[in-house]
Formats: C-alpha cells, sequence, structure tokens
C-alpha cells in the first residue's frame, strides 16, 4: 500500500474490503502423496463387506457396489467380479486394517485398468508397476512414500497380485481384450398344436335350445304297440280255432 502527504490532508488508507466468505473445503478421499488408499473404497465399504459371510454374499456385494455388470450373463463381468472377491477376501483373512484393505483393493483395480484399458501394459510394465506400488507403500519417505503394509503385509500383496494376477497375464488379456467370434444360426419350428375346447356356456345353450322328443313319435313307442296288436291278433286267431 502507498501512502500519498497531502499538504492539508493527513494520511489517508484506501478502504477495507469486506471479507468473503471461505469456501469449504472438498472432502479428501485420498491421502497426502502416492498412498492409494481411499480411492475406490471407503471406511463404511470395507467395513460393510468384512461382515459377509458367504461366497455368494461377497459376489453379490461386489456386483452392486462396484458395477462389475450382471455375472450371469456377461463372463467378463463374472471374471472381473471373481477378482475383486479374492482380493477383499484375501485383506480380510490376512486381518487388514480398513486403510490397508481399500489400499490394496485400489491397487488390483489400477492394475487390472493397465493391463486391459487402453494403455494395454505389458508384462514387464506390469510388474515394475506392482514393484513401484508396493515400494510407495512400505517406505517412510515422505511425501512420496508413506508405510502402510508391513512385511508380513507386503507378502499378502504380492502373492495376491503376482501370483494371483500376473501369473494369468495372458489369459486376462484375452478376456477382456479379444472379440470372440460368434456364429449366429437362425432355425424356424412349426409347432401344431390343437384348437382349444369350446367353452361350456355354448354347450348349455345348445341344450337349452333343443326340444325333449314327442312320445307319439318315438320309434320305440311305435315298435312296442306294433308288437302287442301282432300278439292281440294271433291270440284271437287261436282261440275261434
Amino acid at each position: 500500500l502507498f501512502f500519498h502527504e497531502r499538504p492539508d490532508k493527513s494520511y489517508t488508507m484506501p478502504p477495507k474490503k469486506k471479507a468473503e466468505p471461505e469456501e469449504a473445503a472438498p472432502e479428501v478421499t485420498q491421502p497426502v502423496g502416492n498412498n492409494l488408499a481411499w480411492t475406490h473404497l471407503q471406511q463404511n465399504q470395507i467395513e460393510e463387506y468384512n461382515q459377509l459371510a458367504t461366497p455368494s454374499d461377497c459376489l453379490r456385494w461386489v456386483q452392486t457396489n462396484l458395477e462389475t455388470g450382471d455375472v450371469a450373463l456377461d463372463a467378463r463381468a463374472a471374471v472381473l467380479a471373481d477378482w475383486y472377491v479374492s482380493v477383499l477376501s484375501a485383506a480380510k483373512d490376512a486381518g487388514f486394517s480398513e486403510e490397508q484393505s481399500s489400499a490394496f483393493f485400489s491397487m488390483s483395480r489400477l492394475l487390472h485398468e493397465g493391463v486391459t484399458g487402453e494403455e494395454s501394459w505389458d508384462l514387464e510394465s506390469a510388474f515394475e508397476w506392482v514393484s513401484m506400488q508396493i515400494q510407495r507403500h512400505s517406505l517412510d519417505q515422505q511425501p512420496e512414500c508413506s508405510v502402510v503394509f508391513s512385511t508380513d503385509d507386503l507378502k499378502v500383496v504380492a502373492n495376491r497380485l503376482v501370483q494371483g494376477y500376473l501369473k494369468h497375464f495372458e489369459l486376462y488379456q484375452l478376456c477382456f481384450k479379444e472379440d470372440q467370434q460368434v456364429d449366429k444360426l437362425t432355425k424356424s419350428h412349426i409347432v401344431n398344436t390343437a384348437w382349444p375346447p369350446a367353452p361350456l356356456s355354448l354347450g348349455a345353450e345348445q341344450l337349452s335350445t333343443e326340444k325333449a322328443p314327442d312320445e307319439k313319435t318315438n320309434p320305440e313307442s311305435e315298435v312296442e304297440e306294433g308288437a302287442t296288436n301282432e300278439n292281440s291278433e294271433t291270440a284271437a286267431q287261436t282261440t275261434a280255432e
């Protein structure tokens, strides 16, 4: 600020501006540095998954919360959901904390996206990325690295990422990168079905409209009367003789 001296006035200062209200700080979903915790899964989601008891419940939770797709209709969705379940279940069995489980899941998800996505990592690039992430989550060198996993925890992480995914690297690429040929066949089937029976109401109407047969015109009555007359005539002739 610059002050100007005038002969008839004292020093003057520019008017103060009204303090503007401070904007609320955005919610931080990823810690400072290269820690991947809370990137894809939050603490409440990890706690909810750890309470599931059966594999079917785990698969249903992954399909609903991670939007893998319908595992019953899409084979790729089923493979992806199985990979996510294996990672979260391994973290649960190892007793990982919510932060460790979230970071572990983000590592597995980003690895899959790098291998099967547009970047299409080769095996060497994928292995280097896994090694870099393990170092960033185990060394105490802020801000580049932060200690999230212990030595025993790293064995679980490395075994799942290397033995569970990189060992089947080509299978995952084939499943998610290659479109298999689909043969479409069109067939026409002719099925003969019987006509549906007439409704019962129609039969009732026909019975009500038919007239009862006349006793005089009944052929059975005429036959009986003719036989009686013949018998009477025969008996009369016998008596006369």
